[in-house]
């Protein structure tokens, strides 16, 4: 099953009319000048999650400059001179609906995902420019919010785990999986001790017969994506539930 990854960001609350404006029409737009190349933004709505009151579902085109090197074969002199492409198609996801109004789901690696909120963020500015609060990443509280988060009846069984920052001379962290890790002695060393435990910096959680990763900075994932629209809905469900035991920070 095709792996589905997707990074969170808030909206500030001057830019909320510009990012509607921006992810629920198709249209292109310039968001940067480099080395004469003009680099456009293009957006590509989908009305699938807008009828269900969701949000607005779109895929996101972006050019960006990246560098060919060449050497001369006779004197072995190298030279580099940018060049333009375009990313894409990604799949980005303005959700509307409580408790996730205006958070953008950028479905994507982490680096790719941080690359289009860095340019939705200068797009969304208003015009004329002034206190400008614009987009920030959105994070889950795990650590903090572990026996909650356990405790959603919705989610079963705890199968991965990565904890830093162990009290341990020997031990940096450590990496768990198995099959209820929270009824282990391990989780008791390395989760919930007060002298030995460390940090959370993800765990894995059952829900609707899926396995997702929740990640502190605000990403999750999972490996048994359908590729399809009911994916983005279940991501929606999945940060709510998390939002009602106060583990969402955004």
């Amino acid at each position: 099953m095709p792996f589905l990854s997707c990074k969170l960001f808030k909206v500030g609350q001057s830019a909320l009319d510009n990012a509607v404006a921006l992810f629920s029409k198709r249209g292109t737009t310039e968001y940067a000048e480099k080395w004469e190349y003009k680099l456009n933004f293009t957006v590509r709505p989908f009305e699938a999650l807008q009828k269900r009151g969701v949000g607005y579902l779109s895929e996101v085109f972006y050019d960006r400059i990246f560098f060919i090197r060449t050497v001369d074969p006779e004197t072995y002199d190298t030279n580099s001179k940018p060049a333009k492409q375009t990313a894409g198609p990604i799949v980005v996801v303005l959700y509307m609906k409580a408790p996730l109004e205006y958070v953008l789901g950028v479905f994507s690696n982490y680096n790719t995902a941080k690359e289009i909120a860095g340019i939705a963020n200068g797009l969304l500015a208003p015009e004329p420019k002034g206190l400008y609060d614009g987009i920030h990443g959105v994070r889950f509280l795990i650590d903090q919010k572990e026996q909650e988060i356990r405790a959603i009846p919705s989610f079963s069984n705890v199968s991965e785990l990565r904890v830093e920052e162990v009290n341990d001379s020997h031990i940096d962290s450590v990496w768990l999986k198995g099959s209820k890790l929270d009824e282990s002695a391990e989780w008791n060393k390395y989760v919930t001790d007060d002298i030995s435990g460390g940090r959370i910096r993800f765990l894995t959680l059952s829900y609707k017969d899926r396995n997702y990763y929740i990640l502190d900075d605000g990403r999750i994932f999972t490996r048994q994506g359908t590729d399809a629209r009911d994916d983005y809905v279940l991501m929606y469900e999945l940060v709510s539930l998390l939002n009602g035991v106060d583990a969402v920070k955004f």
